[in-house]
């Protein structure tokens, strides 16, 4: 007893003031960095890709994130801040001293906002003339400093990706190099036209806009050998390559090398030159493109000899005479067949593509092929054979039979892959000795192949990728021709583009992404940041379904009344009103009384629309506000009559 009351008394109640204070310095040393993230996403959890590349940081990064306070009484905003400042912090928490994390909050005309517009940021005007700013600044020593200027919530579910690629852009590579490997005049240049006086033809939109951000080497379309120094390798249109080229090709994707191959069944912008010794003579047919067996390798296929007519994305084109008709292997790709998930396409409104091809994993294959845009759910796959007479878009329209489904049309490929070459490298014979060769000792119909196999031991032979490969198949060139996404326009010798598809920004963002690390690429979209309420979102559609019938009726009842009340009220002048008779007087009345009627008996509905909303909307309050107090009360209360009713009985 005398314990009891001790305990009750002052020094027993400051020492347990005391007790609490020591321990929550305990807790704040010794578990400041611990933390339990229960959403249901992950969203507050690094994947491991982030956490490599921020573990791997040697010189040390500084990050400031602005945020005006204001901002605080958006609960949108606010609550989306918050996100963003917990996710820096676990990024500091991850990097150690690497990261230095400043948080600002800049008031109106302070030097922090000074700093923030100096900066690059972007500020929000708010209804009574002031501007918020939401962004950061990131920066490292040597390097330019890269910005956000304002996060968007709607960009939530890429945030981690947003924010660990601006970390690797400053501490990685510092410009990436692309190996451009390409059967078409993507950079343009070549001879002018000694018969028709024209210029070269300039470079393609999509080259001037990789110069602008990467550095493009080119690579001789017979090359044997990767440049040690390229970082993604972008195949355009590869006809004709051999097994020398293939096994370099292939040799760079299993030593972790980034490829991004635009193959065709029928490149419609690839231009056939006529024989010029026959001229009258009509050109070559065209050829698709494939990687051979690079691509049955890793499990997948191109479909061969097809092409894709969709009637669901095809464009609309003229047909002459002010006609205009749907063309089938011309397609409209909008966000319904692209990966609205995916970094590559998450931002994308439009992509144009011609005659396009088909992607397909094989059967046993242990590859993963995630889709990043395909085709409406019923098409038809055509022989390219059709197309080499050109056929018009009536023609096709006419024949059009869909006889299959939804089809890959562009996708990233991943997971283990062997090499196509298992004897090891081929080595190119000199043509000019293989045909003297052949001259002395067959006829010119049994030359011997130009190709042989390297036997011998080669030190940087590799015959199975250490990690997963990382490969993205595009099955179309033309999506990079002028034609069909940009306009290119000559202002005082300035190439001026003007993009009318998304073309463009598809292909950067591919190459971005293949640029950064194996650990930047694994980080994909998270799960969205905002939780809708799937119940109140229900009711109300309910509700709607219920009420809409009648709200509508009502509307129209409302029309009918005010355009019956217009016209009397139009037909009767000053002199006329004071003639109205009692019966004509009266029906303007009930026209204005129905008015009012119709006008309450609508509020009525609408109310009731938010009935539902609003009776869940008070139980979740009483729940949250006075229900779990309640219980609580209620339990201090039962637990205080036990322990009196047990003292009792004592």
């Amino acid at each position: 007893m005398a314990l009891k009351k001790s305990l009750l008394s002052s020094s027993g109640l400051l020492l347990a003031l005391a007790l609490l204070f020591v321990v929550n310095i305990f807790a704040v040393v010794l578990f400041s960095s611990a933390r339990i993230d229960l959403t249901a996403n992950q969203l507050y959890t690094l994947t491991d890709g982030s956490r490599n590349i921020l573990r791997a940081l040697e010189k040390p990064v500084t990050l400031r994130l602005y945020y005006s306070k204001v901002l605080n009484e958006l609960p949108g905003l606010s609550s989306y801040a918050q996100r963003v400042d917990q996710l820096l912090r676990e990024y500091s928490a991850v990097a150690g001293d690497k990261i230095q994390l400043e948080v600002i909050h800049p008031e109106p005309f302070s030097d922090e906002e000074d700093e923030a517009v100096a900066s690059g940021l972007k500020g929000a005007p708010l209804q009574d003339g002031e501007v918020a700013y939401f962004g950061l600044v990131a920066s490292a020593e040597g390097r330019a400093r890269e910005v956000i200027p304002f996060f968007q919530p709607d960009n939530a579910e890429f945030l981690e990706y947003e924010l660990t690629n601006l970390v690797y852009r400053l501490t990685g590579p510092e410009k990436i190099v692309i190996g451009l490997w390409s059967s078409l005049p993507l950079k343009g240049g070549g001879r002018a036209n000694p018969f028709t006086n024209q210029p070269p033809p300039a470079p393609w939109g999509i080259y001037d806009q990789m110069q602008q951000l990467f550095t493009v080497q080119d690579i001789d379309y017979k090359a044997t050998e990767i440049p040690e120094e390229v970082d993604v390798l972008m195949l355009v249109h590869p006809k004709y390559l051999d097994d020398a080229s293939l096994y370099a090709i292939d040799q760079f994707v299993l030593r972790g090398g980034h490829l991004l191959a635009f193959l065709d069944p029928f490149a419609t912008s690839e231009v056939i030159p006529s024989d010029p010794f026959s001229p009258n003579e009509p050109p070559l047919p065209k050829e698709s493109s494939s990687l051979g067996p690079l691509l049955e390798k890793w499990g997948v296929e191109l479909v061969e000899g097809k092409v894709v007519a969709d009637r669901g994305a095809a464009q609309r084109v003229s047909t002459g005479a002010g006609g205009t008709a749907d063309y089938l292997i011309w397609l409209r790709l909008l966000p319904d067949h692209l990966a609205t998930d995916d970094i590559l396409t998450s931002r994308l409104a439009q992509i144009n593509a011609a005659t396009v091809g088909s992607i397909r994993l094989l059967d046993g294959a242990e590859a993963t092929l995630t889709p990043l845009i395909w085709s409406s759910d019923s098409v038809q796959l055509l022989e390219t054979d059709l197309l080499q007479s050109n056929p018009t878009p009536e023609q096709l329209l006419t024949s059009y039979q869909p006889d299959s489904g939804r089809q890959i049309l562009a996708a990233r490929l991943t997971g283990p892959a062997t090499t196509a070459f298992p004897d090891g490298k081929p080595i190119r014979k000199d043509p000019e000795a293989e045909q003297s060769e052949a001259d002395t000792q067959m006829p010119e119909e049994e030359t011997p192949l130009v190709l042989r196999i390297d036997t011998e031991d080669d030190p940087n032979f590799v015959a199975e990728a250490a990690s997963p490969i990382n490969v993205t198949l595009v099955a179309d060139a033309d999506l990079l021709h002028n034609q069909f996404w940009v306009q290119i326009q000559n202002f005082y010798g300035e190439r001026i583009a003007f993009p009318y598809a998304d073309n463009g920004k598809f292909v950067l963002n591919a190459l971005e992404h293949l640029s950064g690390s194996s650990d930047l690429i694994s980080v994909r979209s998270r799960g969205t940041f905002a939780r809708p309420f799937t119940v109140v979102n229900q009711l109300a559609m309910d509700a709607e379904s219920r009420f809409l019938e009648t709200e509508q009726t009502l509307q129209e009842q409302l029309r009918q009344t005010e355009a019956k009340l217009l016209e009397l009220e139009q037909q009767k002048t000053a002199e006329e009103e004071s003639l109205l008779s009692p019966e004509q007087a009266a029906e303007i009345e009930r026209f204005r009384n129905e008015k009012v009627r119709v006008r309450k008996q609508l509020r009525d509905v609408q109310r009731d629309l938010r009935g539902d909303i609003d009776r869940l909307e008070a139980r979740l309050k009483f729940i949250n506000i006075a229900l779990i107090p309640l219980l609580i009360i209620l339990g201090a209360l039962g637990l205080g009559l036990l322990r009196w009713w047990r003292n009792r009985v004592a």
